[in-house]
């Protein structure tokens, strides 16, 4: 017999992390799950360790080899070979609440449902995880979450989101393999721009680990113009009236990023790659007024909105 849901998580060199992590999934007060680990060409001892751990657990498990392509891939790979009804990717470094697939797979077993959402907090390692008590849950249809996605009042990352496999079969939504930053958020936009209806909740059942001194991590311009392509490259039905802000809203939140973890002069150099002046323009009518005062700022000085998001 099938299990429900597959659990997929793509491993690269998480040998720190990757006990709990596979704790905490064995850990699930919902047990009808098959784990997939996808080896993205690990340099470490990851999938020993975690093959060492489920051995000895009575859990389904099967672990696939690739070489390293990158996450995309690594998660394309695992819903081809998941046999579960419903799929969820995790990452390999981080921790699920107990309640986690309970959560989603309550509200998901609904046919009219397509995905199910919940949501998510920071931690650093050894941090207590405090459990959620109460749960509730809100069905929104796809041209809802469209506006309340593109003005960031509803959290979606990947990680949180438990999805009918046959669906993405089915539409053929997969992981764009050329992209490498903002690769959740392509995906998502192109899962929403279908008719569906998506199960939420604001409870944080999935902990996303600080790693020490990941924030440092210098920023890889070609992999930023990898996810500004992506997005540009994408096409709404014309329901979703505010289609239009979609990039030039991406390109703000990816220059904030580029700030906090770039130097000024790659800053300036992506401003220019990723079109930003052109941007700027259509985001003086956007349907929110924080992000109208962004672009204007940004449209005063560069060198203002740099030091704004360096700093916050």
């Amino acid at each position: 017999m099938q299990s429900l849901v597959s659990v997929i998580v793509p491993v690269f060199n998480v040998e720190k992390y990757i006990v709990d992590t596979i704790r905490s999934i064995l850990n699930q007060s919902f047990l009808d799950f098959e784990l997939i680990l996808v080896n993205d060409g690990s340099q470490d001892n990851s999938i020993s360790i975690a093959e060492d751990i489920l051995s000895s657990e009575n859990v389904k498990f099967k672990i696939l080899y690739q070489e390293n392509k990158g996450l995309s891939s690594a998660r394309n790979l695992g819903l081809k070979h998941a046999l579960g009804e419903f799929v969820v990717f995790v990452d390999s470094d981080d921790i699920l609440d107990p309640e986690f697939l309970n959560a989603l797979i309550s509200q998901a077993k609904t046919k009219e449902i397509t995905a199910s959402v919940v949501n998510f907090r920071f931690i650093t390692q050894g941090e207590d995880k405090t459990s959620v008590k109460k749960i509730n849950y809100t069905v929104f249809d796809n041209l809802f979450l469209q506006e309340q996605f593109l003005k960031r009042k509803v959290t979606l990352i990947i990680p949180c989101m438990l999805i009918r496999r046959s669906f993405l079969i089915k539409n053929s939504i997969y992981f764009d393999e050329s992209i490498y930053f903002s690769e959740d958020q392509e995906f998502i936009w192109r899962l929403i721009n279908h008719n569906i209806k998506i199960s939420y909740s604001d409870a944080k059942l999935y902990f996303y680990l600080i790693r020490p001194n990941s924030i440092m991590t210098t920023i890889n311009p070609n992999k930023v113009m990898s996810g500004y392509v992506g997005i540009k490259k994408l096409e709404f039905n014309s329901s979703f009236i505010n289609g239009m802000f979609v990039l030039p809203r991406w390109t703000i939140g990816a220059l904030k990023t580029v700030a906090k973890r770039s130097d000024y002069k790659t800053f300036i150099y992506l401003t220019k790659k990723l079109e930003l002046e052109k941007h700027l323009d259509i985001l003086f009518s956007f349907p929110d007024i924080r992000v109208r005062l962004v672009a204007f700022v940004c449209k005063i000085s560069f060198f203002i909105f740099y030091l704004i998001f360096k700093r916050f």
